[in-house]
């Protein structure tokens, strides 16, 4: 439309319609001033961001680091608990003092949680160590002490055994026992339920004790007979009473020569295995074997443990076997 001259002319836009139907004000500010407040407004932000992901990286990178070098200390003292904190005290000390002050409180905080935390499994492994090395060395200590006392039992007459047994390995096996239940109830339930209850452990011992006690007699009486055997033939014109080969003032008597004639060793090979047969039902069946019998077929006053049918069955299978290859040694040397 052509502008005549000398008319008023009106340009409406949205912003005076809006106005005059009372919207919103007609914008009166400064333009330039707003936009400069509303990007300084996301500069903000943007720095804030920024400064948020500097802290966490940081953060992240520490973390991974010291994870690392704590892992490596307790990795090198999985059971020493002063090994492992005397690398990583230092190491956390020299750590924290290179951390950005705005870090220091936070870094100390969580060094000192993962170092706790990996010392709190060390700690725990050194002390389920203890115990298993507890065990350990008991038993190779009770083993020792067994085998040097059956070792020197063995090398004794079955007369000597009161003595021996009552006055010096019965004494020492007390306190064995003591000491082991003792070790028995410190342990935790993972360790002590893989052991012997301190009743079991102590018949054991006691079983091994008495099988040799068994083992003893039988040599007792087979070399007694083997003696005699050797006395029974040193009988001759030079010597019409016979030798004393053991000094005990007795010389053996000639074997008869009739038909069926035994040797001493016969014979005590005969009375040993009616001694094992009366040994299932009665262990203390003679006044040689005395107090050094530990163990009773039934409930007696004198004896503190009692064995089963079973375990006198394996003793005499034992003993039989034992004995048996004494009287093949001795073909060996005939």
């Amino acid at each position: 439309m052509a502008l005549t001259q000398g008319k008023k002319t009106t340009v409406v836009t949205p912003s005076s319609v809006a106005n005059r139907m009372g919207v919103v004000d007609a914008y009166k500010g400064d333009w330039v001033a707003a936009a400069a407040e509303q990007f300084g407004k996301t500069i903000d932000v943007i720095t804030q961001q920024k400064v948020t992901q500097e802290e966490e990286l940081y953060k992240a990178k520490f973390s991974i680091d010291t994870f690392d070098a704590i892992k490596g200390f307790a990795n090198k003292n999985r059971v020493d608990p002063d090994g492992y904190y005397n690398s990583v005290n230092p190491y956390i000390d020299t750590l924290i003092k290179k951390v950005p002050t705005r870090f220091k409180g936070w870094a100390k905080q969580y060094a000192g949680m993962m170092a706790a935390s990996e010392g709190q499994d060390i700690h725990l492994r050194h002390y389920n160590k203890k115990q298993q090395d507890l065990i350990k060395y008991n038993n190779i200590d009770t083993d020792r002490w067994i085998n040097d006392a059956l070792d020197k039992l063995s090398a004794k007459d079955i007369s000597e055994w009161d003595n021996e047994m009552t006055n010096f390995y019965l004494p020492q096996l007390t306190d064995k026992t003591v000491s082991y239940a003792s070790i028995y109830a410190s342990l935790d339930p993972q360790f002590s339920a893989g052991l012997d209850a301190p009743e079991i452990w102590a018949k054991k011992k006691i079983l091994g004790f008495e099988q040799a006690r068994v083992n003893t007699k039988i040599k007792s009486i087979y070399a007694g007979a083997i003696i005699k055997d050797q006395e029974s033939l040193t009988y001759s014109k030079e010597n019409p009473k016979g030798i004393d080969l053991n000094g005990d003032g007795v010389v053996a008597e000639p074997i008869g020569s009739e038909a069926g004639a035994l040797s001493y060793l016969e014979q005590a090979q005969k009375n040993v295995s009616l001694y094992l047969k009366n040994y299932q039902s009665n262990p203390d069946q003679d006044m040689l074997d005395g107090f050094s019998t530990l163990l009773a077929a039934k409930n007696d006053q004198e004896f503190s443990m009692f064995s089963t049918k079973e375990e006198r069955a394996n003793i005499i299978d034992n003993a039989t076997v034992y004995g048996n290859n004494l009287i093949e040694e001795n073909k060996k040397l005939q």
